[in-house]
């Protein structure tokens, strides 16, 4: 835990920096006049252009320690030799007193425990942590795909974690981009919930909020905080790339600053593909009332060909697919997987989804779609549905009496409040296309209340979920997107509600403006808490003697007996009992490679990659 918290502070700094100097760089400080909003989208955009800048140095060497101070250095140097960046830096420092530091810190550690818990992520044991551990000893390596082909997916957030992977942290770093996430998206959502506390919160503010709010009760029993996923950071680029333009939309006069949604969005794209929805929203927003001018379609095309041309290379480097699962754009190489392997994946992803699990013998057509719907509700949990709907509208009477409307309303939003986190944890796939169905009525009735950039939010969670549905019907693949839905259906309900008079806990408690530092600490304990019971309750992690130990380093990742095998002079390992690697020694394959691919250049090694047995060896 203190190793992520020792990690994370400078990586915070680091994100500040970077991002603050684009801000200045594309719209300049000014045009947002809240402290928050400048240092959460800074804070953002920094980690997206850090995450992109390691995966294109990746291209040239490995990932080490000293490479990832590197690219660090080389990209807060030139931003502090900015004078308006400076003198932001100074401004926040002005406001960070002792109480707030130690808050800081409260929550830093708070979030740290809960990413130090034991990773059981099928799929970080599956590909990410290799993934990770490819990138920190050799870059990237031509025909990396050959030995497993999941490893052609290009995903920047496995770089940001690779220059951690040695030292102290070796095979216990997997959690340190994700835990650093959750960090800055609770700074974020801390940021936007005092103003709502204290009655100044914009629709901006509660769509974020709310957005947050959506996704943290699934990630968080899903224990992606601590895993390498790069779905968590997606849901949380999704709210940031909304609320960004909702922030934007609330001013009207800041045409130069609308091109940051659009970098925060490529960089999503970077982190994984399913973010594509959000970078063709953004840019239709970017080119607004201008799609023919020169100047804004050649910065536009400059900004995101920058970001994603990293990503593009990897996917060529790898597997010969530059965004591969997609078969578009591959090419045939010695070390491609060719556009029928990226198809085939593609499909394996799509029913793995419909189906929770390997396509059954008697699965054909759309005989998927009831299974899907009403997968995790059974006849034991189905009747808290009733329940909570009945506890909802007992609040709604008693709210009409104006002597109980406090305590009206207070029944009435834990009703609606469990049936929501209910249908996440059990019904999320219905809960999916419910807030879908929910956004097209919205959109086409323009009911439902407005507030600024709603229809842009709408169109993004649409997009989204219509590309989630299609290509990966999963609530573990959309949660962004249907959180966006969320937030943009119920902004204009939840900020009515705390204006009216008495409503919720009433000026004696919700209009009262709480301390930064408390609410920090607040959350602290909120997740030494969650953590806790998250162990108790699934009894992973469990025990005095391991929390003790995990005060200092997190635990290393399970280990896996692997068998070793020798084919065309190249030696892997193949995992015993399952397709997991987890921390294996390189190159691990998830199944025998049966001869089919060979070492590229016998003199390099592994670094000098792979390719089919029938290629002709490089001369």
């Amino acid at each position: 835990m203190i190793l992520f918290v020792v990690a994370w502070i400078p990586l915070l700094l680091a994100c500040w920096l970077c991002g603050a100097a684009v801000l200045e760089l594309t719209a300049g400080a000014e045009v947002f006049e809240r402290a928050g909003d400048r240092a959460a989208l800074s804070a953002w955009v920094g980690l997206v252009v850090l995450a992109q800048a390691l995966l294109a140095v990746s291209l040239f060497a490995p990932l080490t320690p000293q490479c990832g101070a590197g690219v660090a250095a080389a990209l807060c140097v030139p931003a502090l030799l900015s004078r308006r960046v400076r003198a932001e830096a100074a401004r926040l420092r002005r406001m960070l007193s002792l109480r707030l530091a130690l808050g800081l810190l409260a929550l830093t550690a708070g979030v740290a425990a809960f990413a130090s818990q034991p990773v059981t992520y099928y799929d970080t044991g599956l590909y990410h942590f290799q993934n990770i551990k490819w990138l920190a000893e050799h870059g990237a390596v031509r025909g990396l795909a050959l030995v497993q082909v999941r490893f052609a997916f290009a995903s920047s957030w496995l770089a940001l974690a690779a220059p951690f992977e040695a030292g102290p942290f070796g095979t216990r770093a997997s959690a340190v981009s994700c835990g650093f996430a959750l960090l800055v998206a609770t700074l974020h959502a801390l940021v936007c919930a005092r103003r709502c506390a204290a009655g100044s919160g914009r629709g901006s503010d509660w769509l974020l909020l709310l957005s947050y709010a959506f996704v943290l009760p699934p990630a968080l029993v899903w224990r992606q905080p601590a895993s390498a996923s790069p779905n968590l950071p997606v849901f949380f680029l999704a709210a940031a790339v909304v609320w960004a333009v909702s922030l934007l939309e609330e001013r009207r006069d800041a045409a130069d600053a609308r091109l940051l949604p659009v970098l925060l969005a490529a960089g999503a794209v970077g982190v994984k593909l399913i973010g594509l929805p959000l970078l063709v929203i953004t840019s239709a927003y970017y080119l607004r009332g201008a799609w023919l001018s020169p100047r804004l379609l050649l910065k536009a095309g400059a900004a995101v060909a920058l970001m994603l041309l990293p990503t593009a290379a990897y996917g060529l480097v790898t597997a010969g697919c530059p965004f591969f699962p997609a078969k578009a754009l591959c090419v045939e190489t010695p070390w491609s997987v060719g556009a029928g392997e990226a198809e085939r994946l593609a499909n394996v992803i799509r029913d793995w989804a419909r189906w929770d699990g390997r396509t059954p013998p008697w699965g054909d057509g759309w005989n998927w779609v009831t299974p899907w719907l009403t997968k995790g509700l059974t006849q034991k949990n189905w009747g808290l549905i009733p329940l909570c709907l009945l506890v909802a509208c007992a609040g709604a009477f008693v709210r009409a009496k104006p002597r109980l409307r406090a305590l009206g309303t207070s029944v009435m939003l834990a009703g609606c409040a469990g049936l929501l986190v209910f249908l996440l944890l059990r019904g999320g796939e219905l809960l999916m296309v419910s807030m879908a169905v929910a956004a097209v009525v919205a959109a086409l009735t323009q009911r439902g209340g407005e507030f600024a950039g709603r229809g842009w939010a709408l169109a993004v969670g649409l997009a989204g979920s219509a590309l989630t549905l299609y290509a990966a019907p999963a609530l573990t693949f959309g949660l962004g997107y249907t959180a966006v839905l969320f937030g943009a259906l119920f902004v204009p309900a939840a900020s009515g509600l705390d204006r009216e008079e008495g409503a919720g806990l009433g000026e004696r408690l919700w209009r009262r403006r709480a301390s930064p530092a408390a609410l920090l600490l607040a959350c602290g304990l909120f997740f030494f808490a969650t953590t806790a019971a998250l162990e108790t309750f699934t009894r992973v992690g469990a025990g005095v003697e391991g929390r003790f130990r995990r005060m200092l380093l997190p635990p290393p990742l399970p280990a896996v007996a692997t068998a070793a095998r020798e084919e065309n002079g190249l030696r892997y390992f193949v995992p015993v009992g399952g397709p997991q690697c987890w921390g294996a020694e390189l190159p691990c394959a998830e199944l025998e490679l049966r001869g089919g691919v060979r070492l590229c250049d016998a003199g390099r090694g592994l670094r000098g990659g792979f390719v089919r047995a029938e290629a002709a060896p490089d001369r």
